[in-house]
């Protein structure tokens, strides 16, 4: 073959592989609008073609269907999602990231057999910090213990305004909950909700000022 053959083997190839990346980008942000604009039905439509199928790995499909199941609010959905995912051949990084998921759908359930059970299966796959602090939450949440509050009554203080204040004052009003301690319980929920307005916490901090 000639230079001038080898140049245009070379240039189709390139534009090409550009053509399919450029199918696949806009795939997953056709995907990802359908998600967003709450158009379940086109989403899974697309995640479950044969061309999704084959430019996407089984994982990022499910993992895109779960968020779809997230934003749809569907909890009958998400469990049987989270454990199909759970029992996928994948990564020790993908598993991780489906564990912690799983773990905080099931705290916010308050289902503290599952969240447990998710908490044993990630030790290991993720940083000794994260784990501790994921275990915080287990025990505040669902045992109810109360002997963090000295600690991040003071932790608090060094904490800019944001969302970790507010996760320190949202977990605050938790253990006060729990000594009933009502006006600690709702003053820390007032500032939780201000520090994360905008996220899914207000929403759940909303309800939690209804039951005071």
């Amino acid at each position: 073959m000639t230079v001038l053959g080898w140049v245009i083997v070379f240039v189709v190839a390139i534009v090409i592989f550009l053509g399919i990346s450029f199918y696949k980008d806009r795939m997953l942000n056709k995907i990802l609008k359908a998600i967003q604009t709450r158009k379940f039905k086109e989403a899974f439509e697309i995640i479950d073609s044969s061309a999704c199928k084959y430019f996407f790995p089984a994982f990022n499909r499910e993992y895109m269907r779960l968020n779809a199941y997230y934003m749809m609010g569907d909890v009958k959905e998400i469990k049987n999602q989270l454990e199909l995912m759970l029992h996928m051949r994948i990564s020790k990084k993908q598993r991780a990231n489906v564990a912690i998921k799983a773990f905080y759908f099931y705290v916010d359930e308050e289902n503290r057999v599952k969240a447990k059970e998710m908490l044993e299966d990630i030790k290991g796959l993720i940083s000794d910090v994260m784990y501790e602090q994921m275990r915080l939450i287990y025990e505040i949440v669902l045992l109810g213990k109360t002997n963090y509050v000295d600690l991040m009554e003071e932790q608090i203080k060094t904490e800019k305004d944001g969302f970790n204040r507010g996760m320190y004052h949202y977990f605050l009003a938790i253990q006060y909950g729990h000594l009933d301690e009502k006006k600690k319980r709702i003053e820390h929920l007032h500032k939780a909700k201000n520090d994360m307005k905008g996220t899914p916490y207000e929403i759940k901090i909303n309800q939690m000022l209804k039951e005071k």
